[in-house]
């Protein structure tokens, strides 16, 4: 749980930070919602239909549950919804684990079904109509003589089978998950009671239906015995976890999901998707071979949301990339996301964030966080084994029982608060802009987050369509253009504060954690790591040590450009082998920078202004165009090297594209334009790691504060391999006569 938590909850949340006016582009704003009725209309014949809800945000998802009269099934294709009077075949969105169906909610949305008899030799499967405080469904909901029927129970909160009165005809089953039968050569009647159940017994039943993974309900059962409770360990340790699961099924915040374009899960049986049939999950496997720019990933496997059918097509308006289509490929399914940010949030990021902070990091997440803390310091509760073997915890804590704790919890909400921190620290910065026009271009498969932003910014003709027109159009360059409109000016200064004091409580909770891992534990409840995992991750908690000491004392936090990772058999391991956290003295090696962030700068209001980090004209209200002489050494694969050669822009460009005069390696010279970071500012955030340049005669120099720079940075982003950030010279032509001559 820890793990997946984590792996999956901050990527996505990371994403949620990356950017976003086309008219050749049909996509609404994803804030825009409406809740709907929905209903059963008209009532089937010879069966009967539940629902999970009947209120639903629009675009949302709802369970149907279907039941069969005795001598009745359901017919082929005979569930169906109907959205504003048009059919639509509920099988042809979503049919999972069998006889529990999913259909997509639009306006005036109403369910029905169609019922016939069973043919001969199949048998029918019918639940009780008198059942109350709960549900059952079987699948399948017939079957011939011998087949395996299972039963699912989703009885009310609070409720679970009563002992002793779950028959199928004639015949008891257990009183314990999971609740199968061997059909019959005749017809079939479930029949079972539902009780009221006491505190202790609260907590065996979600012990049981976590056994048989039913997360839903067990969190149910844990939910109920914390308001029985609120001081029993095991019952604050389960409803935390799952009070903050919760999160990814709540309404408001799989609105914010669906601003990815991801199909969003209704339950936490979907996200955790265990016990599925091929093609009826909510998640898709990337794996194989292939190469995305430098990195290289050789039998890696990589799970991630499926992304909804209304992404597909909305990358090119003008040909069939591959882009335009349900994404192969890992690097595919990131630039989906990237472009179906920009699509859906037309005039910035502002609302974004500010719905992450009320919705994914408000009242809700506070309130799990402050129970979590409630968690008794000298306690510890079983790590139930299905939640162990599910997120692979064994490699941490080894085979055999393991008891879980407050370390445990801290870490989960320890990491999800250092996320909050950095919403936070987002929402002090205006984020208003609106890109869709950009989304013009051809994005093909493996194009990395570079290629596709170079792409983004060549400007080319495109015919008469493309995106040389928008330059045109002056309100539409306003909103695009940083200089132009209020990008990251300071919108809220008191955010910055906020955000260092949970980045605080976050180290601190994170440090503990890991000291504990990393200590004697406590005793019989011990959630100390096995040795393996210590050794693994010792760079980690030293990271979260340094972290610590730096904000606490407003120092100088040192990281690397990126972490290690290692190929060992199969399997990546992060980091390699003996690496450890970097210190001011750690020198820098041939894959790994070392970079220090001056903590008293980072969080001053406006550090990261564009004012700040750009050299500025005009008041600060543009920046300055410098042209900048470089080339590609041919004989060191095509490394980016600076000649010293720049020219401050002072008037309009002659549009002549690529100039061939430079003398550089193999006659393959670029003259290229550039804004000019302003270095010396910069250098005072970020203390090491700036102004390394090769130059033509190899020698490493250092080229002053108001040098252009080739590599800042790239685990930010931005880009390591080209000096110029806007593609050819007609580009930087309407770049200076929009920022100069307007």
């Amino acid at each position: 749980m820890i793990r997946k938590l984590i792996e999956f909850g901050i990527p996505v949340l990371a994403a949620a930070f990356v950017f976003i006016s086309c008219p050749n582009i049909s996509m609404t704003d994803i804030n825009a919602k409406s809740v709907y009725t929905v209903r059963i209309y008209p009532a089937p014949q010879n069966g009967s239909l539940k629902l999970s809800e009947s209120y639903v945000i629009a675009g949302d998802w709802i369970t149907v549950y279907v039941n069969p009269d005795p001598g009745y099934t359901l017919k082929t294709g005979g569930l169906t919804s109907f959205n504003e009077n048009a059919k639509d075949m509920m099988g042809k969105t979503f049919h999972i684990k069998g006889t529990r169906y999913q259909t997509q909610i639009g306006a005036n949305t109403r369910i029905t079904a169609e019922f016939e008899p069973v043919v001969s030799g199949i048998h029918s499967i019918h639940i009780d109509s008198e059942l109350k405080n709960g549900i059952i469904f079987s699948n399948p909901l017939s079957a011939v003589s011998g087949t395996q029927v299972t039963l699912t129970l989703v009885p009310d909160p609070g409720f679970d089978l009563k002992a002793g009165t779950l028959f199928v005809n004639q015949i008891q089953l257990p009183d314990n998950p999971p609740y199968t039968f061997t059909m019959p050569a005749d017809n079939v009647e479930v029949k079972a009671e539902f009780e009221i159940k006491d505190f202790n017994q609260l907590k065996e039943s979600a012990r049981n239906y976590l056994g048989i993974k039913q997360y839903d309900t067990a969190a149910a059962f844990y939910e109920e015995a914390w308001e029985r409770n609120t001081k029993d360990p095991e019952a604050i340790f389960y409803s935390s976890i799952a009070k903050l699961a919760g999160l990814l099924i709540d309404p408001e915040v799989r609105v914010i999901i669906s601003s990815f374009h991801m199909q969003t899960p209704g339950t936490l049986d979907d996200w955790i998707c265990d016990g599925y049939p091929a093609g009826e999950r909510w998640w898709t496997t990337y794996s194989g071979t292939y190469s995305i720019g430098e990195t290289h990933y050789e039998g890696r496997d990589l799970t991630v949301p499926i992304l909804s059918p209304a992404s597909w097509g909305f990358m090119t308006p003008y040909s069939d990339f591959a882009i335009s289509q349900q994404p192969n490929h890992i690097q595919t399914f990131k630039n989906h996301l990237f472009w179906g940010l920009i699509a859906s949030h037309t005039g910035g990021f502002n609302p974004l964030i500010e719905n992450l902070l009320r919705e994914v990091f408000g009242s809700k997440f506070e309130a799990a966080a402050a129970r979590a803390d409630d968690f008794p310091a000298n306690a510890s509760v079983e790590l139930h084994p299905v939640i162990k073997a599910r997120f692979g915890l064994e490699d941490y804590y080894g085979p055999g029982t393991t008891y879980v704790g407050k370390a445990e919890l801290d870490y989960i909400f320890g990491t999800l608060r250092a996320v909050k921190a950095m919403v936070e620290y987002l929402s002090a910065y205006d984020l208003t802009m609106d890109m869709r026009n950009w989304l013009i271009t051809e994005i093909f498969p493996a194009d990395n987050f570079d290629a596709v932003l170079h792409k983004m910014f060549l400007l080319s003709d495109q015919n008469s369509g493309g995106r040389k027109v928008l330059w045109q159009d002056y309100p539409t360059v306003v909103r695009m253009l940083p200089f132009r409109n209020n990008f990251l000016r300071v919108k809220n200064a008191s955010a910055v504060s906020l955000a260092k004091s949970d980045f605080i409580k976050a180290f601190d909770k994170l440090n503990a954690s890991l000291s504990h891992w990393y200590g004697t534990g406590n005793g019989s409840g011990s959630t100390q790591w096995i040795p393996e995992a210590v050794s693994k991750n010792n760079w980690a908690k030293n990271g979260i040590v340094h972290a610590k000491t730096a904000i606490n004392g407003s120092g100088t936090f040192y990281f690397p450009n990126k972490i290690p990772d290692a190929l060992v058999g199969t399997e990546w391991v992060k980091p390699a082998p003996g690496w450890d956290w970097p210190v001011s003295t750690t020198p820098d090696t041939a894959d790994v920078k070392i970079y220090g962030l001056n903590i008293e700068k980072f969080f001053t209001p406006g550090a990261f202004t564009l004012q700040n980090i750009f050299m500025t004209e005009l008041g600060g209200e543009a920046p300055q165009l410098w042209q900048i002489e470089w080339y590609e050494d041919r004989d060191a694969n095509y490394v980016s090297v600076y000649t010293g050669k720049k020219t401050l822009v002072t008037g309009p460009i002659e549009r002549r594209g690529r100039q061939e005069s430079v003398v550089g390696t193999n006659n393959a010279p670029y003259g290229k334009f550039s804004f000019m970071l302003n270095t010396k500012y910069l250098k005072e955030v970020f203390p090491r790691g700036f102004a390394k340049y090769t130059s033509i005669s190899g020698s490493v120099n250092d080229t002053g504060d108001q040098e252009l720079l080739s590599e800042i940075f790239p685990h930010l982003g931005m880009w390591p391999w080209a000096v110029s950030y806007f593609g050819n010279s007609l580009s930087a032509t309407e770049l200076y006569y929009w920022y100069h001559l307007r």
